[in-house]
């Protein structure tokens, strides 16, 4: 009898807890970063933190009005350039020939003969080369 009551007394707590549901819910997240979506205020603390683990220093220093000139004109020469080997590809006006230009660190070969215009361009201090091929039209 002492048997059966344990046994009855088993089941019936087994039933009670196997009766009531589970108490898990769905897991939502939300983001941390108002870039994100998160909370707008975080953004400072975010970007404080950041910047407490940065130990990257910029060093930036203003080009002399020299080498701004310098780089303007080697950009000018370079644009008409470009224009002259693009209006040749396409005959559109003007006669222009090939040869070497030397701009700004940049050794330019330019080649007209041939069924296409070749242009290559050489980087003076690091020798690495560029060669463009432009067909004509």
């Amino acid at each position: 009898m002492k048997k059966g009551f344990f046994v009855a007394a088993f089941l019936g707590i087994l039933l009670i807890f196997g009766a009531s549901g589970a108490g898990a819910t769905q897991l939502i997240w939300t983001p941390v970063n108002p870039s994100f979506g998160g909370f707008y205020a975080n953004g400072q603390y975010l970007l404080d933190k950041a910047n407490a683990q940065n130990h990257f220093e910029e060093k930036y220093e203003q080009p002399s009005v020299l080498d701004s000139f310098e780089e303007s004109l080697a950009r000018a020469i370079l644009s008409q350039l470009s224009s002259k080997i693009v209006e040749k590809a396409f005959g559109t006006q003007g006669e222009f020939t090939g040869g070497h230009y030397e701009v700004g660190g940049q050794s330019i070969d330019v080649d007209t003969s041939g069924s296409e215009i070749t242009v290559n361009v050489t980087d003076t201090l690091t020798g690495g080369s560029t060669t463009i091929k432009v067909p004509y039209y």
